[in-house]
Protein backbone atom coordinates (compact mmCIF):
# COMPACT_ATOMS: atom_id res chain seq x y z
CA UNK A 1 0.00 0.00 0.00
CA UNK A 2 1.51 3.32 -1.01
CA UNK A 3 1.18 6.20 1.44
CA UNK A 4 2.28 9.84 1.03
CA UNK A 5 5.75 10.84 2.33
CA UNK A 6 4.39 12.64 5.43
CA UNK A 7 2.68 9.44 6.60
CA UNK A 8 4.37 6.85 8.86
CA UNK A 9 3.15 3.25 9.07
CA UNK A 10 3.42 0.92 12.03
CA UNK A 11 3.54 -2.80 11.32
CA UNK A 12 1.15 -4.30 13.84
CA UNK A 13 3.34 -7.33 14.54
CA UNK A 14 2.99 -8.08 18.29
CA UNK A 15 6.67 -9.11 18.40
CA UNK A 16 7.94 -5.70 17.26
CA UNK A 17 5.17 -3.38 18.52
CA UNK A 18 7.05 -2.04 21.58
CA UNK A 19 10.08 -1.03 19.50
CA UNK A 20 7.92 0.45 16.72
CA UNK A 21 5.92 2.50 19.22
CA UNK A 22 9.09 3.82 20.90
CA UNK A 23 10.53 4.82 17.50
CA UNK A 24 7.33 6.69 16.59
CA UNK A 25 7.33 8.57 19.91
CA UNK A 26 11.05 9.40 19.59
CA UNK A 27 10.46 10.81 16.10
CA UNK A 28 7.15 12.52 16.93
CA UNK A 29 6.67 13.26 20.66
CA UNK A 30 3.06 14.42 20.12
CA UNK A 31 2.26 10.91 18.94
CA UNK A 32 2.93 9.57 22.45
CA UNK A 33 0.58 12.17 23.90
CA UNK A 34 -2.25 11.19 21.57
CA UNK A 35 -1.83 7.39 21.53
CA UNK A 36 -0.72 4.76 24.00
CA UNK A 37 1.02 1.45 23.47
CA UNK A 38 -2.01 -0.22 25.10
CA UNK A 39 -4.35 1.33 22.50
CA UNK A 40 -2.24 -0.04 19.67
CA UNK A 41 -2.05 -3.47 21.30
CA UNK A 42 -5.86 -3.50 21.53
CA UNK A 43 -6.04 -2.79 17.79
CA UNK A 44 -3.82 -5.81 17.12
CA UNK A 45 -6.23 -7.99 19.11
CA UNK A 46 -9.10 -6.66 16.96
CA UNK A 47 -7.37 -7.81 13.76
CA UNK A 48 -5.75 -4.57 12.60
CA UNK A 49 -2.77 -5.40 10.34
CA UNK A 50 -1.35 -1.93 9.61
CA UNK A 51 -1.87 1.54 11.01
CA UNK A 52 -0.41 4.75 9.59
CA UNK A 53 -0.47 8.39 10.67
CA UNK A 54 -0.06 11.63 8.70
CA UNK A 55 2.51 13.75 10.52
CA UNK A 56 2.18 16.52 7.92
CA UNK A 57 -0.39 18.41 10.02
CA UNK A 58 0.45 17.64 13.68
CA UNK A 59 -0.83 19.40 16.78
CA UNK A 60 -4.48 19.67 15.80
CA UNK A 61 -5.99 17.21 18.25
CA UNK A 62 -6.11 14.22 15.91
CA UNK A 63 -3.53 12.85 13.54
CA UNK A 64 -5.22 11.80 10.32
CA UNK A 65 -4.74 8.07 10.18
CA UNK A 66 -5.61 4.81 8.52
CA UNK A 67 -5.84 1.22 9.60
CA UNK A 68 -6.25 -1.98 7.63
CA UNK A 69 -8.40 -4.80 8.97
CA UNK A 70 -8.55 -8.30 7.53
CA UNK A 71 -11.58 -10.33 8.56
CA UNK A 72 -12.45 -13.91 7.64
CA UNK A 73 -16.16 -14.24 6.87
CA UNK A 74 -18.32 -17.35 7.43
CA UNK A 75 -19.50 -17.25 3.81
CA UNK A 76 -18.93 -15.37 0.58
CA UNK A 77 -20.95 -12.21 -0.10
CA UNK A 78 -20.77 -9.24 -2.43
CA UNK A 79 -19.06 -5.98 -1.52
CA UNK A 80 -22.47 -4.30 -1.69
CA UNK A 81 -24.03 -6.67 0.88
CA UNK A 82 -20.99 -6.40 3.18
CA UNK A 83 -21.03 -2.59 2.94
CA UNK A 84 -24.75 -2.48 3.77
CA UNK A 85 -24.19 -4.70 6.81
CA UNK A 86 -21.24 -2.57 7.94
CA UNK A 87 -23.21 0.62 7.36
CA UNK A 88 -26.15 -0.66 9.42
CA UNK A 89 -23.79 -1.70 12.21
CA UNK A 90 -22.24 1.78 12.31
CA UNK A 91 -25.66 3.43 12.38
CA UNK A 92 -26.96 1.25 15.23
CA UNK A 93 -23.82 1.02 17.39
CA UNK A 94 -22.80 4.68 17.09
CA UNK A 95 -26.37 6.01 17.00
CA UNK A 96 -25.46 8.20 14.06
CA UNK A 97 -27.08 9.13 10.75
CA UNK A 98 -27.03 6.48 8.04
CA UNK A 99 -23.56 6.40 6.48
CA UNK A 100 -23.20 7.24 2.79
CA UNK A 101 -22.21 4.20 0.69
CA UNK A 102 -20.62 4.59 -2.77
CA UNK A 103 -18.78 2.38 -5.25
CA UNK A 104 -14.99 2.53 -4.97
CA UNK A 105 -11.91 0.79 -6.32
CA UNK A 106 -9.73 -0.94 -3.73
CA UNK A 107 -6.66 -2.12 -5.60
CA UNK A 108 -7.88 -4.56 -8.24
CA UNK A 109 -11.02 -5.39 -6.23
CA UNK A 110 -14.52 -3.97 -6.57
CA UNK A 111 -15.38 -2.24 -3.32
CA UNK A 112 -17.44 0.33 -1.51
CA UNK A 113 -16.65 3.54 0.36
CA UNK A 114 -18.66 4.09 3.54
CA UNK A 115 -18.55 7.62 4.96
CA UNK A 116 -19.85 8.83 8.30
CA UNK A 117 -19.16 11.41 10.99
CA UNK A 118 -18.97 10.88 14.70
CA UNK A 119 -17.64 12.87 17.69
CA UNK A 120 -14.63 11.22 19.33
CA UNK A 121 -12.75 11.79 22.54
CA UNK A 122 -9.03 12.52 22.20
CA UNK A 123 -6.34 13.41 24.72
CA UNK A 124 -7.08 17.06 23.84
CA UNK A 125 -10.87 16.83 24.25
CA UNK A 126 -13.80 15.94 22.02
CA UNK A 127 -13.82 16.71 18.30
CA UNK A 128 -15.90 15.84 15.27
CA UNK A 129 -14.26 13.17 13.14
CA UNK A 130 -15.01 11.91 9.65
CA UNK A 131 -14.52 8.25 8.82
CA UNK A 132 -14.00 6.84 5.35
CA UNK A 133 -14.11 3.05 5.21
CA UNK A 134 -13.12 1.30 2.00
CA UNK A 135 -14.35 -2.30 1.95
CA UNK A 136 -13.50 -5.05 -0.52
CA UNK A 137 -13.96 -8.80 -0.53
CA UNK A 138 -12.06 -11.67 -2.07
CA UNK A 139 -13.76 -14.99 -1.49
CA UNK A 140 -14.47 -15.24 2.25
CA UNK A 141 -11.90 -12.53 3.12
CA UNK A 142 -13.01 -8.99 3.85
CA UNK A 143 -10.56 -6.09 3.81
CA UNK A 144 -11.47 -2.78 5.44
CA UNK A 145 -9.29 0.31 5.17
CA UNK A 146 -10.53 2.93 7.62
CA UNK A 147 -9.36 6.54 7.43
CA UNK A 148 -10.07 8.97 10.27
CA UNK A 149 -9.62 12.73 10.10
CA UNK A 150 -11.06 15.89 11.58
CA UNK A 151 -14.40 16.68 9.90
CA UNK A 152 -13.13 20.07 8.73
CA UNK A 153 -10.24 18.30 6.93
CA UNK A 154 -12.35 15.56 5.29
CA UNK A 155 -12.73 17.08 1.82
CA UNK A 156 -9.05 18.01 1.69
CA UNK A 157 -8.08 14.40 2.40
CA UNK A 158 -10.71 12.63 0.30
CA UNK A 159 -8.58 12.37 -2.86
CA UNK A 160 -5.60 11.13 -0.79
CA UNK A 161 -7.80 8.44 0.78
CA UNK A 162 -9.15 7.43 -2.66
CA UNK A 163 -5.62 7.20 -4.04
CA UNK A 164 -4.30 5.10 -1.14
CA UNK A 165 -7.30 2.74 -1.44
CA UNK A 166 -6.85 2.47 -5.21
CA UNK A 167 -3.22 1.39 -4.68
CA UNK A 168 -4.10 -1.26 -2.09
CA UNK A 169 -2.72 -4.71 -2.86
CA UNK A 170 -2.92 -8.05 -1.14
CA UNK A 171 0.38 -9.51 -0.05
CA UNK A 172 0.79 -13.23 -0.77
Amino acid sequence: MGIPPTWRAIDMDPQTMNAAFKTMVDQNPTFGQAYSLEQLQTLIQQGIKVIAFDFGTPGRGLLTNLNVLHQALPSEMTADVFAQLASSQVEVQLKTNAPKVESARIGDLDGRRIRYEFPIQTANGQLNASFFQYVALKGKDAFVITFTTRTEDAETYRSTFDQIAANFSLQP
